[in-house]
């Protein structure tokens, strides 16, 4: 889903039709009392870190693809 503008931006400058569908959310819903009652969920967790490199590459690419323009 995360994708999806982008793409959405690139099959339209190829002239072609698109409706968009988000599917495959990368998120999860969190109960925040767990996150609490349990210390190490206060750790930093390298999944985290793995979710932050997948954003900032998507930043990225949406500012790439920007700039082509």
């Amino acid at each position: 889903a995360y994708h999806m503008n982008r793409a959405k931006t690139i099959f339209e400058r190829n002239e072609l039709k698109v409706i968009p569908f988000p599917v495959d959310f990368k998120s999860r819903e969190k109960n925040i009392i767990n996150i609490i009652k349990n210390p190490l969920n206060w750790l930093p967790d390298a999944n985290y870190l793995a979710s932050n490199s997948i954003a900032l590459r998507e930043i990225i690419g949406r500012i790439y693809y920007q700039i082509q323009d």
